[in-house]
């Protein structure tokens, strides 16, 4: 099960929207935040809900993205919404400054009770997608080094014209944030 609780002591600040470079943060309740491209997040950014989180172009993650919703809710009130390229590394590429969070290893993604959409390219997701409805649409393509879990009552979606390669080769050890 996810525990998004797990990763909130690693948050130092809300967001900042007149920001283009992000480094542990929150996103309030009722931010609706619309990020244009070339937005960079290192760390972890947390999602309070309610939240509908919108990155209209390509977004640079050095780190995980974490929602802190119900596990079964499956409403589709709260949403992260990928149109664009996405870039991302794992945590244990951040540098020695983000201390033990380099060792938080296996997740990209955590948020239960969003739904996630990928509809843009990325090369590669580094960890694990967990998510209640999780669609793949349009150019969304590329590999995913992790396990992809839907809580959702609803099938994922792989509506793509390119290809989507799942790579559970590292999968040996639970994904930070999961119980």
């Amino acid at each position: 099960m996810p525990n998004p609780d797990y990763f909130e002591h690693y948050v130092v600040e809300d967001i900042n929207l007149a920001e283009t470079t992000f480094t542990n943060v929150r996103v309030p309740p009722n931010t609706n935040p619309i990020f244009d491209g070339g937005v960079t997040f290192n760390g972890i950014l947390f999602i309070e809900i309610p939240n509908l989180v919108y990155f209209s172009g390509h977004v640079n993650l050095n780190g995980i993205i974490v929602g802190n919703g119900d596990v079964t809710d499956d409403t589709g009130t709260n949403w992260i919404y990928f149109p664009g390229t996405v870039s991302s590394s794992p945590v244990s590429m951040l540098p020695e400054e983000f201390g033990d969070l380099r060792e938080e290893t296996g997740t990209f993604l955590m948020a239960p009770g969003f739904s996630v959409t990928f509809g843009g390219n990325f090369e590669t997701i580094n960890g694990a997608v967990a998510a209640n409805g999780i669609e793949f649409i349009g150019n969304a393509g590329g590999t995913i080094d992790g396990s992809v879990l839907n809580y959702a009552d609803t099938a994922m979606d792989l509506s793509v014209s390119n290809d989507l390669f799942f790579n559970r080769y590292a999968d040996t050890e639970m994904p930070a944030g999961f119980e």
